[in-house]
């Protein structure tokens, strides 16, 4: 008699069912598919956009015309990348404070376009030209320059180093991107997860999933 009681109460559910059936709460998806779809497909893309350049940006500024040197060439991925997340708390309060999460990521994406269309422009040459002026010749150096003890104990006169050609519009547009970026980036996640808030009550009065 003591095991069945024992089995009858091991079986008791704990958390208490009623006596009907249990109805099936409606998926969290329901009616918001295409906006979950809308939401992911924006974010890969942004994210592909953003990887592409980082991971190509120094050798585009290697290579010809720009040929910039590998140090100021490395700088400049890496001071996009700061700026990016400088950004992130700043787009953060102003989709909070101001204009909300949709339309802050949308005036953020119009940024981000705007930035990228710089590279295709001054990677043509004519539209390059009009933007950025003629391309730089490379000073002839004396072969005392190369050595820098050598040209600080001679009388040689070496030139100043090339400036970084192209160096303010690619900047420019290096800035516009990091800001989409940045106030996408603070933004997107939690935009997603309002599209599927859990919105329904449970069956059980005792369980809340608002």
């Amino acid at each position: 008699m003591v095991n069945n009681d024992r089995d009858a109460s091991e079986s008791t559910p704990l958390l208490d069912s009623g006596s009907g059936i249990r109805p099936t709460p409606p998926s969290v998806f329901q009616g918001r598919r295409l906006a979950c779809a809308a939401v992911l497909l924006a974010e890969s893309l942004e994210r592909i956009a953003f990887y592409g350049i980082t991971s190509n940006l120094v050798l585009f500024l290697n290579s010809s015309p720009f040929y910039w040197e590998g140090t100021t060439a490395s700088q400049a991925p890496l001071m996009f990348m700061g700026v990016t997340y400088l950004i992130s708390p700043f787009g953060g309060w102003l989709a909070d404070a101001y204009l909300g999460k949709f339309l802050t990521i949308a005036a953020s994406l119009v940024l981000y376009f705007i930035g990228m269309m710089f590279f295709p422009f001054i990677s043509n040459e004519d539209t390059r030209t009009n933007l950025c002026g003629a391309e730089l010749a490379f000073p002839v150096e004396p072969p005392d320059c190369l050595n820098a003890v050598s040209a600080s104990s001679s009388n040689v006169t070496c030139p100043t180093p090339r400036p970084a050609y192209c160096g303010p519009v690619i900047y420019s547009g290096l800035f516009l991107i990091a800001l989409g970026v940045g106030t996408v980036k603070s933004n997107i996640t939690p935009f997603g997860a309002d599209q599927v808030q859990y919105k329904y009550s449970h069956p059980n009065p005792k369980i809340s999933l608002k």
